[in-house]
């Protein structure tokens, strides 16, 4: 008699097409608040948000080729962005030399 033995899987996005489609949406939203927010901005900022469309846009390009590995790190990255964006606005992207004092 032989006995089965069986994998336990964590809940959640665990699996590579379920971490593909999360980091789909989040490049998608991404992408779509920094168009808007290119729109409306000049100088140094303009060029700071554009460069960061620029990289979700690739992101987003190379998405289908993407390893586990780098949807992993790539979602976490830009998790990490998008809330800073909520939290600090567009001034994130900026280098710290170049980011308005406190008022």
């Amino acid at each position: 008699m032989t006995t089965r033995t069986t994998s336990h899987r964590r809940p959640g996005p665990t699996t590579t097409d379920d971490l593909r489609t999360e980091l789909a949406h989040l490049l998608t939203q991404r992408a779509n608040l920094l168009r808007r927010a290119a729109k409306v901005t000049t100088g140094d900022l303009h060029t700071a948000i554009t460069h960061e469309l620029t990289r979700t846009t690739r992101h987003q390009q190379q998405l289908p080729h993407m390893n586990r590995p780098d949807l992993t790190h790539h979602l976490k990255h830009h998790t990490r962005a998008q809330q800073a964006w909520t939290t600090h606005g567009a001034d994130h992207l900026l280098p710290e030399e170049q980011r308005p004092g406190p008022c």
